[in-house]
């Protein structure tokens, strides 16, 4: 947005509700059609660019930001400090924009930088890459199909191979290896924390570390909607033993969970498994329920706020569908589906089913529903032995809508550690519709090596969410 153009905006603002309405009309009326292209009768005749603003003022000064795109809204901090301590600090601002943010889901890709780039970790574990190309892609929906075009591209060095998912627009970096600590950023602002240390790891003692070596670690995100608060939950496997901390964003020091971890002592598949974040709690899948060595039946569910664990059984209906024999990577999955948590499992070979639960408290007590949703591939979903090569499928829900995305790639597995990809397809599905596409993700230039490796993908959606 041009300096100028800021300044006409505001200029017109304060000149009164005739001159802002007819100014904002195309604004208000492009992106909330049930307001007609009105704004509140209340007059503004005070200057916002002086500060001068009243909390009715105010109020109207946040339905219009709240319209406006992160990369514009950073752009008009500079107008005041009024201005830029509403769009910093502001909960209902911050609140407001992101309710509208959610009904513009994005696409969130991160692809590995350089393959010359790669380092080995202090534990002898395989090599990955130390930059990424983080991709920000647009989601238009076009007679009921999918069409995903590039909107940014960044570029980030990082001692971490692991990124989180993004929640209300952030992400975390995680470096499990070496210096045990996470970095929490905001996509859409380009706001990032400095590396926070593990205070669990700083307060081992040298004999400690020597003597119990660190295994696998496992970070999500969270978000307390009572305290508008986002936590990070991390876990550490020492000597067969996992310990918890809590991170609330904006602090420094981490809590160790001292609940007793359900579900059997929480053993280390679920370190492997899936988790996802949904309405106030972070779901844990165990890795595999077949074969001999088939692990915990439950799902571990922590609550964000309460900082609680607690187990939900996986029903016997449910597991008596699953067929017994070899079931390949990602064959277990957990999504968001119509604002519930599902676990989504491979039944056969073109085949899977998704079972969307509700274990929340209704009428004093707690439910325990499922509902099963079955979906016909377009393909065969079966494990293809090419040397080292694996043929895999990831399933991302695009909250808020009736799609799921499927990225669908085969790929060659270096030191069991970080895949190369040697063929990369996507498909959307609509969930209700039953009404499969075959999408391509337009704007991607040719120097971003998204078909080489098996690269990263989520759905986000703007905030101003501030992680400092």
């Amino acid at each position: 947005m041009d300096p100028t153009e800021i300044g006409e905006v505001f200029v017109t603002v304060t000149g009164g509700e005739a001159g802002a309405a007819s100014s904002l009309a195309p604004i208000i009326s492009e992106d909330d059609d049930n307001n007609n292209g009105n704004i509140s009768n209340t007059n503004t005749n005070s200057s916002f660019g002086s500060g001068n603003v009243n909390n009715v003022d105010d109020n109207i000064v946040c339905e219009i930001l709240s319209r406006l795109p992160v990369n514009s809204l950073m752009q008009l901090k500079c107008v005041s400090k009024h201005c830029c301590s509403m769009i910093r600090k502001d909960r209902y601002l911050i609140d407001l924009h992101h309710n509208r943010s959610k009904a513009k889901p994005r696409l969130f890709i991160t692809v590995p930088r350089k393959i010359d780039g790669y380092k080995k970790t202090e534990h002898d574990n395989p090599f990955y890459p130390i930059s990424y190309f983080l991709v920000t892609a647009d989601l238009l929906f076009e007679d009921g199909e999918l069409s995903p075009v590039v909107r940014s591209i960044r570029e980030m060095d990082t001692p971490s191979y692991r990124i989180t998912g993004p929640l209300n627009g952030l992400i975390c970096l995680f470096d499990p290896e070496k210096n045990h600590s996470i970095q929490v950023g905001n996509l859409s602002t380009g706001e990032f924390t400095p590396w926070i240390k593990s205070t669990f790891i700083s307060n081992l003692n040298v004999e400690d570390k020597d003597k119990y070596r660190l295994r696998i670690s496992k970070c999500d995100l969270g978000f307390d909607s009572a305290t508008k608060e986002h936590k990070v939950i991390c876990f550490w496997n020492i000597h067969h033993h996992q310990v918890c901390e809590v991170l609330t964003v904006g602090d420094r020091t981490w809590r160790v969970i001292d609940d007793v971890l359900p579900a059997y002592n929480f053993r280390e598949w679920y370190l492997f498994g899936a988790s996802i974040y949904v309405n106030g709690s972070i779901y844990y899948s165990p890795r595999k329920l077949t074969g001999e060595d088939a692990e915990s039946k439950f799902i571990v569910a922590f609550d964000v706020g309460k900082e609680k664990f607690r187990s939900i059984r996986i029903p016997d209906f449910i597991l008596d569908q699953i067929p017994q024999k070899f079931q390949p990577p990602d064959s277990l999955q957990l999504l968001e589906i119509d604002g519930h948590p599902a676990l989504l499992i491979r039944i056969s070979r073109d085949i899977v089913k998704l079972w969307l639960f509700d274990n929340e408290y209704g009428s004093g007590y707690r439910t325990n529903t499922w509902t099963e949703v079955k979906i016909e591939l377009p393909f065969y979903w079966e494990h293809v032995d090419y040397g080292n090569d694996v043929y895999s499928v990831r399933f991302h829900s695009v909250i808020g809508t009736d799609f799921i995305i499927l990225y669908l790639y085969r790929c060659l597995a270096v030191g069991g550690g970080y895949h190369f990809a040697h063929k990369v397809t996507q498909y959307s599905y609509n969930w209700k519709k039953k009404f499969f596409a075959e999408i391509k993700i337009n704007g991607l230039p040719s120097s971003i090596p998204y078909h080489s490796y098996a690269s990263g993908m989520s759905i986000f959606t703007e905030s101003l969410s501030p992680v400092q």
